[in-house]
């Protein structure tokens, strides 16, 4: 067999250093102890930190080769007049420009379940506080303004505002409630029911509680059928009454 004829050696032996009496090898950058099969040594250097950072402190090594050895040294294997050193050299710096790729992440706008949240209960939040229809969130037009302000995100829809989120926004308000009439120095609360009728002539009451210098609307209440008699509300009163003592451990007067 001529001299030098036979399998070629892989460049990435260069990279690595055999442990005695061992079937693994450690990595000359980082130390990390891997399988001596060439597979592994590749993925590996190709995952190595250190080797990034070798790549980063050899500069552009191709300023300081002639031309002609370049052309060699670029080539698939190795060529006379191309040393080992010159093989690393190329590998390392290759390593580093698959490092340097972008990924998608820069072009996307991800939004989490946490973010998602938020962003459903603020513009709930909208709806409630403006009275607007919860059937506005349907239209293509609404869908449109948040796709736009917020793209991949999806705002809630009707149902969503008019369920879940409404029964959150209660429990927020409610705590909310509790805590300033906790923090209030007066233990005597005012409890005061009005009623009217709406645009579409329902029958409609409300609770409200004041603290002598705030005042905090408790409940609202459809009547429906049901006739707004001094029995009926005094029923909504004590029930208030009682409700109020419970939650807030206030004593109510009215």
């Amino acid at each position: 067999m001529p001299l030098g004829a036979g399998r070629k050696i892989d460049v990435s032996w260069n990279d690595v250093t055999k442990l005695e009496n061992s079937t693994k090898v450690t990595c000359n950058h980082c130390g990390t102890e891997i399988s001596a099969k060439v597979e592994r040594i590749k993925a590996h250097l190709d995952k190595c930190k250190q080797c990034v950072h070798d790549a980063d402190s050899v500069g552009d090594v191709d300023n300081d080769i002639p031309p002609d050895v370049q052309d060699v040294c670029h080539s698939d294997s190795p060529q006379p007049g191309c040393s080992r050193d010159d093989e690393r050299v190329r590998h390392v710096s290759e390593t580093k420009k698959r490092k340097l790729q972008k990924s998608m992440d820069s072009y996307s706008v991800k939004t989490s379940s946490s973010e998602k949240e938020e962003l459903d209960m603020k513009i709930a939040s909208f709806f409630y506080a403006n009275n607007i229809p919860f059937n506005a969130a349907n239209s293509k037009q609404y869908q449109d303004m948040v796709s736009s302000l917020r793209p991949g995100y999806r705002g809630p829809s009707s149902d969503q505002i008019g369920g879940r989120l409404l029964d959150k926004m209660n429990c927020h308000i409610d705590t909310e409630l509790a805590e300033q009439l906790g923090n209030s120095h007066n233990s005597i609360l005012t409890i005061i029911m009005d009623g009217w009728s709406s645009v579409r002539n329902d029958p409609i009451s409300a609770t409200s509680l004041h603290t002598g210098s705030n005042c905090f609307l408790m409940e609202t209440t459809d009547c429906g059928a049901e006739k707004k008699t001094s029995e009926a509300c005094a029923e909504k009163m004590i029930a208030a009454i009682e409700f109020c003592q419970q939650n807030y451990g206030k004593q109510v007067i009215y």
